[in-house]
């Protein structure tokens, strides 16, 4: 065809330029129709206004190669819409996804990856991060293994600037992974732990890397924190209680604590700690708390040991935390290691033990009566206070057998109060007559 220019058309050959201009429009826009799919036109659609829902399209069409479909869904990352790619697999079946997922896996490491340990990502490599991340509820578990190392090679070094950046942050991914991660952040750790002082100055090992190392829950991981709290005459002297606050945060202060698995090993040092009265006194109440968390399996015989501290304050910590740990069941051996050579006046008896038994349901009623055959006084007379709240007109006559117990309770009424102190058969008579009482 021959075309004539012209701002009203030719009158020779009778053909309008409004008309010719209508009939390229209609061609371009047909032809956009038509476009297929393949790794080039992925490239332009990137930039495109319409782009981003025919990168959708191309991302769950069957019909495509599975390379093809991944680099769709790399470049809704690239263009900042990494939800709507995922949005987009997750409606894949999981055998025709997995393939999509192999090749994604490679393009988005490939986008991700820094080149070097002190580089600082980029905004695209930080993208590529999270979206591995975000894939990884969608792989195989050998996807998973794998785009886990991804993760952890791209957070081990220099942690401290990276975990901050992006959707997902260190910590979170971390803790995601788990103990995998554990090795290759203690050693990033020990490169700054083990060299203190470079070029002259004092380098400081940063909380954020600590509670990363936490955070992986590994046993190794715990017991390399537990070896920087007991540092002594460390150049840097908050490294033993900040190595301690990173376990506090990975175990106790977050809704989704690391695996206590990790702890258990461990609960002797944890011990010590608990135990040391040289040591920070944040430590040691850390220490306290850690046992607790290492589990029911684990955490009554430190504790049990730890309720005969000659620090009364250690003492009651470990009644409290013991009880949190076992419940009822702990009951008997908790207040039966209470050491008897102690004065208790009856109002710290009823804070710091009896008031924490009361909620401990039916059980607590049983321990109770347990308790009055208990050789210790202090099992005996907390036995006795305890059905007088817990028991019932039944239990009268047990506590009555014990009417003649002439254990004296020394410091039983508070400091300035004139009255004498009462033996256990007083308290224990006074008890069996107001339970004779019930109905």
């Amino acid at each position: 065809m021959k075309w004539y220019r012209g701002r009203r058309g030719d009158r020779k050959s009778g053909v309008s330029w409004t008309w010719v201009r209508t009939v390229l429009v209609a061609a371009l826009l047909l032809g956009a129709a038509c476009e297929e799919a393949s790794h080039e036109t992925v490239d332009r659609w990137r930039y495109t206004e319409k782009g981003p829902d025919k990168l959708v399209r191309t991302l769950g069409d069957e019909a495509l190669d599975p390379d093809l479909r991944a680099h769709a869904a790399q470049a809704l990352v690239e263009i900042d819409a990494p939800q709507r790619a995922m949005a987009a697999l997750a409606e894949i079946p999981p055998e025709p996804r997995e393939p999509i997922v192999e090749k994604l896996l490679v393009r988005l490491w490939g986008d991700a990856k820094v080149s070097g340990d002190m580089q600082i990502p980029s905004d695209r490599q930080v993208a590529a991060k999270d979206a591995l991340f975000e894939v990884r509820a969608l792989a195989t578990p050998a996807q998973v293994a794998r785009l886990d190392g991804y993760l952890i090679d791209w957070l081990s070094a220099l942690y401290e600037e990276r975990a901050r950046l992006g959707r997902h942050h260190g910590e979170k991914i971390i803790h995601a992974i788990g103990a995998r991660a554990a090795p290759k952040l203690i050693a990033a750790a020990r490169l700054v732990v083990d060299r203190p002082e470079q070029g002259g100055k004092l380098v400081l090992v940063q909380d954020l890397l600590l509670r990363g190392i936490a955070g992986t829950g590994a046993p190794e991981a715990i017991g390399y924190l537990l070896d920087l709290a007991e540092k002594r005459n460390y150049p840097e002297p908050t490294l033993p209680v900040r190595a301690m606050r990173a376990l506090g945060a990975a175990y106790l202060d977050t809704q989704t604590p690391a695996a206590s698995a990790g702890l258990e090993p461990h609960v002797a040092r944890l011990e010590k700690l608990a135990d040391d009265e040289r040591l920070d006194g944040e430590i040691a109440n850390l220490a306290f708390e850690l046992i607790a968390a290492s589990g029911s399996a684990r955490c009554l015989p430190p504790l049990l040991q730890l309720v005969g501290h000659r620090d009364v304050v250690r003492s009651w910590q470990a009644v409290r935390l013991a009880l949190r740990c076992r419940g009822a069941e702990a009951i008997v051996p908790v207040v039966e290691a209470l050491p008897t050579d102690r004065d208790y006046e009856r109002g710290i008896l009823e804070k710091y033990l009896w008031q924490l038994v009361i909620p401990l349901g039916s059980g607590a009623a049983d321990a109770a009566r347990k308790l009055l055959g208990s050789p210790s006084w202090v099992a005996r007379v907390s036995g006795v206070e305890l059905i007088a709240k817990l028991g019932g007109k039944a239990d009268a006559a047990a506590v009555k057998a014990l009417a003649h117990d002439e254990a004296k309770l020394r410091g039983w009424w508070p400091k300035g109060d004139a009255r004498r102190d009462p033996t256990l058969g007083d308290v224990a008579q006074n008890v069996a007559e107001a339970l004779e009482k019930k109905q």
